[in-house]
């Protein structure tokens, strides 16, 4: 039973630790095995990094670490941003995968910029500061994809980024109109429910 600050830290690293061993030479890939995703290996490595974020932007924000997983997200990030590098995560483009896991990194931005932010280089956060505007760039499927680039666009305005206050209007105002009543909203204008936003 998760009970304590202690049981929910001590559960995310029992998690996540397993996976230390199947991140990319560059940190900017995590490969746990093939799997059926419908696009390339590059997205879904970049799939596997930025999940694990989830997890650790709130551990983070809280205060605590685990051991140096600060540091191979430091490394992923100034490589995965960086379009000079092997491990370039692409170019974002409309309704693509990357788009729905750039929210992660948003999501680090506010709760925990000490950790992703504040340590990286003047170059390495103008790469990350532009890979995550090009979120305001390109469509995005009208569900709840909509919230990921308002997750992108708090996370740079929260660390004195560049952001786009109508890519925040626009998606709000779109997610509005899928609200059904009671806290539920559909995923998109259709009659299916969105379970996990």
């Amino acid at each position: 039973m998760l009970h304590t600050k202690k049981d929910f830290i001590d559960c995310l690293a029992n998690i996540i630790n397993p996976v230390k061993k199947c991140y990319t030479e560059g940190k900017a890939g995590l490969n746990c095995g093939n799997s059926g995703v419908i696009y390339g290996d590059r997205i879904a490595l970049f799939e596997g990094f930025a999940r694990i974020l989830w997890g650790l932007a709130p551990l983070w924000g809280g205060g605590c670490d685990i051991d140096e997983f600060k540091n191979i997200y430091l490394e992923g990030i100034k490589n995965g941003a960086n379009p000079e590098h092997s491990e370039y995560w692409g170019e974002m483009d409309h309704n693509s995968q990357r788009n729905v896991e750039a929210a992660a990194l948003g999501y680090c931005l506010i709760l925990a910029p000490d950790k992703i932010w504040e340590p990286l280089s003047d170059e390495d956060k103008k790469h990350f500061s532009k890979w995550l505007y090009k979120i305001n760039e390109v469509k995005s499927v009208n569900n709840n994809w909509r919230f990921f680039a308002v997750l992108v666009n708090l996370g740079l305005k929260n660390v004195g980024e560049k952001y786009s206050e109508e890519s925040i209007k626009d998606a709000l105002d779109e997610i509005n109109k899928m609200y059904k009543g009671n806290g539920w909203y559909s995923d998109g204008m259709t009659d299916q429910m969105d379970y996990y936003i």
